[in-house]
């Protein structure tokens, strides 16, 4: 909040003018472009503004083949853990924090393996592309955020389908499969219509997401 009301006061003293600020015209106008630049363009919470940065360098990679494989691996592995313990008691529950952990030095060991390609559509793809960089790890942390978590919908199947709940005979493997499915397709699809609201304005804020985002960049530096 003292941020928050220094930024106010500062942009006060811009409206009253160069001479009321004491600074010549070229400092006050490039102090002026830079407080409406953070203003527009960066988050009002200093603690956003320790994690995320508001510009974006295009050039570093990021849906490359190493991290997809890296990716596919982590699904697979705690969409495993999870399907085998989540319901059991006491439930074995890992959080999200330790695979996220083990995916920098998994990049690593890609790093020193072949610089080797294959061909895909006709296309060379490379297995290494050079040092793992910190967008591919935040990807393979999406990737297992988003799949390996499950869908809701197992609880109420599991529910319907024991004898000494409901016993609905139809719930099946093509039931569950089709109901997951337009489950995650609808709460992914709602998600993305609400970009615009909630994720692409500065002043958005998500407190859950900010310990991994640290965590990243905590690895990336």
């Amino acid at each position: 909040m003292s941020t928050f009301l220094r930024s106010r006061c500062q942009v006060q003293s811009f409206l009253a003018g160069e001479d009321a600020c004491g600074l010549d015209h070229e400092s006050f106008e490039l102090d002026m472009r830079l407080e409406a630049c953070l203003i527009k363009y960066h988050s009002p919470y200093p603690e956003v503004r320790a994690v995320c940065k508001p510009v974006d360098d295009p050039t570093i990679p990021v849906e490359t083949l190493r991290a997809y494989i890296i990716g596919s691996f982590w699904f697979f592995l705690c969409f495993f853990h999870q399907s085998v313990f989540d319901r059991r008691q006491p439930r074995l529950f890992l959080n999200y924090t330790v695979p996220q952990i083990l995916i920098y030095p998994t990049g690593g060991l890609f790093e020193h393996s072949p610089r080797s390609c294959i061909r895909i559509f006709g296309k060379k793809v490379s297995l290494n592309p050079g040092p793992c960089t910190f967008k591919e790890q935040m990807f393979v942390t999406i990737m297992k955020n988003a799949g390996a978590g499950g869908s809701n919908f197992m609880s109420y199947a599991i529910t319907m389908k024991f004898p000494m709940f409901f016993g609905l005979d139809f719930v099946g493997f093509g039931f569950m499969l089709l109901m997951n499915l337009s489950t995650q397709f609808f709460g992914f699809g709602i998600a993305g219509l609400l970009r615009r609201r909630v994720v692409y304005p500065s002043k958005a804020v998500w407190p859950t997401i900010l310990p991994i985002l640290q965590l990243n960049k905590a690895s990336a530096s």
